[in-house]
Formats: C-alpha cells, structure tokens, sequence
C-alpha cells in the first residue's frame, strides 16, 4: 500500500522536493509482477546499486509516470528478445 502511494502521489500537484530512490523503489513494485512473469518463462532480475543522492524537486507523480513508462518498455524490450 504504501508503494501505491508514493508512486501515485495523488495529493501532490505542486513541486515538491523527493527521495528519487523512494520513487524508483515503488514503481518497482508496483511492476513486480511483470518482473517475475516475463513472457520468456523466467524472471526479469533487477539489481540496485544506488549512491547518495540529495533530494530534488520535481512534479512527484509525472517524474513516477516517467519512471513507470521507462520500465515497462524495458520489460518489453526484454520480452520480445
């Protein structure tokens, strides 16, 4: 739940200042199922190596449309190899 709602977000339509890592994490859980259902019969591994980062300011849920939108044409992308 609380992944749903860091990635929708819907309350915030202002700019707001965000930990980037928290809004990859909850996209990457809300695409968990595609993560682990790939059309290929296996799993899509994804390994997180992240550094410091400070905080930046952004539209917090179309910065999270973005992030959701890049990672399923990924997932796609792998499929369809």
């Amino acid at each position: 739940m609380r992944s749903l709602r860091t990635f929708s977000r819907l309350d915030e339509a202002e700019l707001k200042s965000i930990d980037l890592h928290d809004s990859i994490d909850s996209t990457l859980m809300i695409l968990q199922h595609r993560l682990n259902t790939a059309s290929s019969g296996g799993t899509i591994e994804v390994i997180k190596h992240y550094g410091e980062l400070p905080l930046i300011e952004c539209y917090a849920s179309l910065l999270n449309q973005v992030l959701m939108n890049l990672l399923v044409n990924a997932i796609d992308a792998l499929e369809s190899c």
